[in-house]
Formats: structure tokens, C-alpha cells, sequence
């Protein structure tokens, strides 16, 4: 059986995925993870399909504006600024996740 893990994030977002992903490939599954191009070496490092289908999430992080609401200490307000990014990329990144899933075919 084949199953697909979507997850997106930061990297301590993603590993439970790989935790999840391990465990799933021992019990017999075919497991493939979609998760930020950012993150995908590290979840293949642990021998898991991987494609990376969301925004680079690591230079999210690096934007002005993220660091500027992340240093106000408020976490509604960093939210805010990471669904704007996820709100602008989403038409860029979509067809490929689509295209990615529909491929493996879980």
C-alpha cells in the first residue's frame, strides 16, 4: 500500500514525519513525503522518498518581515506573515505538489 505524508514547515515540523515515514516503511508501507524543497535532503538522508513540493522555508525565515514579527514575540502575528508567503506561492507550488501525488499515486 502506498501512502503519502504531506507535511510543511520547519524542519522540527517535518521530523516527526520521518519518524512516522521509518516506522511506516518497516510495517510494509510505500511511503513518499511532500514537504518544503528546503527540508527534502534531510528526509532523504534517512533513506525516505522524498519530494520537495512547497516554498523554501528557510528563506521564509529570512525575510524582513518574518524576523520582524517574529521578534515582537507574537506568534499571531508571525502566523500572519508565514500564510502571506504561503498565500503567494501557493499557485507556483500547487500544480507541482498535484503533479508529484497524482504520479506516486497513493
Amino acid at each position: 500500500m502506498r501512502l503519502g505524508l504531506l507535511c510543511q514547515g520547519s524542519r522540527g515540523d517535518c521530523q516527526p514525519y520521518v519518524a512516522l515515514g521509518l516506522e511506516l516503511e518497516r510495517q510494509g508501507f510505500e511511503v513518499r513525503v511532500f514537504t518544503n524543497v528546503t527540508h527534502t535532503k534531510f528526509v532523504r538522508s534517512f533513506g525516505l522518498r522524498c519530494e520537495g513540493v512547497f516554498f523554501d522555508f528557510q528563506g521564509v525565515m529570512e525575510r524582513k518581515d518574518v524576523q520582524d514579527a517574529l521578534s515582537t514575540g507574537n506568534l499571531f502575528k508571525y502566523m500572519k506573515e508565514i500564510m502571506i508567503v504561503e498565500n503567494e506561492d501557493f499557485p507556483k507550488f500547487f500544480p507541482h505538489f498535484w503533479s508529484c501525488m497524482s504520479a506516486f499515486a497513493p
